[in-house]
């Protein structure tokens, strides 16, 4: 049975709203969401800094590093020593994406940003970015990393052997974190799920990026929700958000197939279920 993403919201209200966004080209939906990311952005800063008029610019930074990111964070100089600049989730992205564009590097972007675009937009704190990449590039990264970004060689060598599933990236400038997931030649699911990403033109065509397509942020999502017991209602409004969104030209062939091979058939069967109307 359809079930609304809000209890004060009726079935028709919002299946109008969603078929609206259905409508909107995804390209729309990434430039809507960054132009709210900064505005959102300038609001908290200005009060933020009212809150703290008493500071200078670097202790105002440290203050930022210190809520944002961890007081574990406030004795990197290079976060602390470099002045801060307003940007969005989506400004990290590509430019991620364009330094991986040029090694050569597949990726795309995934989780909480990638649902927001073909589905219900909702704030995240971060980037997601799946990518695929060879012993031979790992110092080519490294290295044109460093320059804009603080990231540590022993996570990015964890995360390569298998001790931990991703290493995080943080922008010096404006302190926004990316978490980076190296795929493995054994994951067929993240394999296919890279071999069918969608490349988005931004900026008036200016720059691009990669994104995961909507099938598998929804099978990337499902499987979050049942590692968290099929307790995670946010995981679970997002999935919903998707398929409400893009209904008419997801693929539900490749969905279930999927699902049946992650054994996610029956969480996928009550996802379809409540966003089908009778």
């Amino acid at each position: 049975m359809y079930k609304t993403q809000a209890t004060d919201t009726t079935i028709e209200a919002e299946k109008i709203w969603f078929d609206l966004i259905g409508k909107i080209p995804i390209e729309t939906r990434i430039m809507q969401y960054h132009r709210a990311s900064i505005q959102s952005q300038e609001i908290w800063w200005n009060l933020f800094k009212q809150q703290h008029d008493n500071l200078t610019n670097k202790q105002l930074k440290l203050e930022y590093i210190k809520f944002k990111l961890g007081e574990q964070y406030c004795s990197i100089n290079k976060l602390i020593n470099t002045d801060f600049m307003m940007a969005s989730e989506i400004d990290l992205a590509l430019n991620l994406g364009e330094i991986l564009d040029n090694l050569n590097i597949p990726y795309y972007l995934s989780s909480g940003l990638a649902s927001s675009f073909w589905g219900e937009r909702r704030q995240t704190e971060d980037a997601d970015i799946a990518i695929i990449l060879e012993p031979d590039k790992v110092e080519q990264l490294i290295t044109a990393l460093s320059t804009e970004f603080y990231l540590s060689d022993t996570a990015i060598d964890d995360a390569l052997r298998g001790r931990t599933n991703s290493f995080n990236v943080i922008h010096t400038a404006s302190a926004i974190k990316a978490d980076i997931y190296p795929i493995k030649q054994s994951n067929d699911f993240e394999l296919s799920a890279m071999s069918r990403r969608k490349q988005v033109k931004l900026f008036s065509g200016n720059k691009s990026i990669y994104i995961t397509s909507p099938e598998n942020i929804i099978l990337h999502k499902l499987r979050l929700y049942k590692i968290a017991d099929n307790y995670s209602q946010k995981q679970w409004r997002d999935i919903l958000g998707v398929i409400k969104a893009r209904r008419k030209i997801l693929d539900f062939d490749y969905l279930r197939l999927w699902s049946d091979r992650l054994k996610l058939t029956p969480e996928l069967e009550k996802a379809v279920d409540e966003t089908t109307l009778a």
